[in-house]
């Protein structure tokens, strides 16, 4: 596992998926054709739980230019900046569920933001990074310790 740091929000793009996880594959489809297949950007999965709703997921891309997420019909989120835990996954299309469990080790790590979401991106050359948003604040404080 690695930290680490992003130094400015992000801006991107997002389609919500109909459900979770029955409702990804499909969330990702959407935001790909909208873009006409355009690879060269980073693209995300953006997840959280919530108690009415249990897990929102939401297929996301970065946004290359102010005002394409309103021009594409699709609402905006900002990738928060600060510091992340990250496993990346190199062979995740042959590992059926190898995503959930990384998500299920990452997220027992003592510095989680309680306000944070779970981030996947996936990188044009194949392989997806596994991230968990850590709260910047309590991680100080432990090094201190």
């Amino acid at each position: 596992m690695d930290i680490i740091e992003f130094k400015e929000d992000i801006p991107a793009f997002y389609v919500e998926a109909e459900g979770f996880p029955s409702g990804v594959k499909e969330a990702h489809d959407k935001l790909h054709s909208l873009l006409s297949g355009d690879e060269d950007r980073p693209y995300y999965g953006i997840s959280h739980n919530t108690e009415d709703r249990g897990i929102v997921y939401r297929a996301a891309a970065r946004e290359m230019f102010p005002g394409e997420a309103q021009s594409l019909g699709c609402k905006g989120f900002l990738v928060a900046k600060g510091s992340y835990l990250a496993e990346t996954l190199h062979h995740w299309r042959k590992e059926e569920g190898i995503i959930a469990l990384t998500f299920q080790k990452l997220l027992h790590h003592p510095s989680i933001d309680p306000n944070g979401y779970c981030l996947e991106i996936y990188h044009p050359t194949g392989y997806v990074q596994c991230m968990v948003k850590l709260d910047d604040e309590l991680l100080k404080i432990k090094s201190r310790i």
